[in-house]
């Protein structure tokens, strides 16, 4: 999935890729840098696959800056939390 670097992702593209985690795509995601040009933007997703892979989680990337960055997931989602309106 490829974003255009400085373009600020909106509330809708957001959804979508939380929509998408949820039914089992993986997660998409997009990261910036408060340096300019593709080498701090390179950096900055290098940094990020590194931490996620620490921490067994598997990345797909293709080391280019203007590229978010996949991360498979096994999304699950939660049951509505019942709260005991009178403690016991």
């Amino acid at each position: 999935m490829a974003w255009e670097a400085g373009k600020h992702a909106d509330w809708e593209d957001m959804d979508e890729d939380t929509e998408s985690a949820a039914d089992g795509h993986g997660l998409y995601l997009k990261y910036g840098s408060v340096e300019s040009g593709e080498a701090a933007l390179v950096q900055v997703g290098r940094t990020v696959v590194e931490a996620l892979e620490r921490h067994a989680l598997s990345t797909s990337w293709n080391g280019r800056g203007d590229t978010a960055i996949h991360v498979q997931l096994d999304w699950k989602r939660r049951r509505p939390l019942v709260v005991d309106a009178e403690p016991t």
